[in-house]
């Protein structure tokens, strides 16, 4: 039996790409700030906290380009 072809859904695929990106980002961003802002101050690794932010940073500068290109 050969391959089934849908093509709808890998443009639908393609279209919520960046919603569910910018969601999982800012989820991961909402529990790490809970984490840094509500958690022991002590216990807080300065380097671990900055290479976080910094990643967040880059993955919404991505997200903002996906976002760019759909308009």
């Amino acid at each position: 039996m050969g391959k089934t072809e849908y093509p709808q859904l890998d443009a639908i695929k393609t279209a919520v790409d960046p919603y569910f990106r910018l969601f999982t980002t800012v989820r991961k961003w909402q529990v790490a700030e809970k984490k840094w802002m509500d958690g022991s101050f002590l216990e807080l690794n300065s380097e671990k906290v900055e290479g976080e932010v910094e990643e967040y940073l880059r993955e919404i500068f991505k997200i903002k380009k996906q976002f760019t290109n759909l308009v």
